[in-house]
């Protein structure tokens, strides 16, 4: 039958796999590799080049995701995979889960090696709160650090101060949430953590240099 690979994998399903990303997970994020594909599989009447391009769609979406979490952290050389060698459905999924676990992996060994255990207590701490309310304090008293020595030390080893980061990583999302046209700027702005869709707006357009609507209007 004749359908498109946003059919079954649509932005929405391509957050929660980002989402699983930046969870740092290698288990979980092969299961949401598995499961992705295994949905897909339900629908047997599909043209198979379907499943070629779900692999390189999963493996683009990696690649860009692990290469804006941590610009410290960004690779010289990006990762290459061939499916061109997979002959059943089985093997596309096992090639793509494995290959992207494994890169996972040597990027968590590396992101361990140039990060301490407070400031990756505070990504993940972010990454699981963004759309509430987060101040240095808690996230200190947490650590068991001193609110200046933990900005500190943030700063030093991610290159950017503790409110710049939270910024940043809330306005990312934001790009992702403004390409889906079900959620308005209002939402989108309450879902990242801005209760005042007007303050969003004016820091988006100073982070990206256009406001929400035009970055829509771009995107979609």
């Amino acid at each position: 039958e004749n359908h498109t690979l946003d059919e079954f994998f649509s932005d929405k399903s391509e957050r929660l796999f980002v989402n699983t990303i930046e969870a740092l997970d290698p288990y979980k994020l092969k299961q949401n590799i598995h499961a992705i594909f295994d949905n897909l599989y339900m629908n047997d009447r599909l043209n198979p080049i379907l499943y070629f391009e779900l692999g390189e769609r999963l493996f683009r979406s990696f690649v860009n995701t692990i290469q804006d979490m941590n610009h410290k952290n960004r690779r010289r050389d990006s990762p290459e995979i061939d499916l061109s060698g997979c002959w059943s459905i089985t093997g596309i999924r096992n090639t793509v889960s494995d290959y992207l676990e494994a890169e996972l992996r040597e990027y968590l060994e590396s992101y361990k090696m140039q990060t301490s255990a407070p400031v990756r207590f505070t990504i993940k701490y972010i990454g699981e709160n963004y759309d509430t309310s987060i101040n240095l304090e808690q996230i200190a008293e947490l650590v068991n650090l001193s609110p200046v020595y933990l900005s500190i030390t943030f700063k030093k080893e991610m290159g950017m101060n503790f409110s710049d980061y939270i910024i940043n990583y809330r306005i990312d999302i934001a790009k992702k949430l403004l390409k889906d046209i079900q959620y308005n700027v209002s939402q989108v702005s309450e879902m990242i953590g801005y209760s005042d869709p007007k303050y969003f707006s004016k820091l988006f357009k100073k982070r990206v240099g256009i406001n929400p609507i035009e970055y829509r209007k771009i995107h979609l």
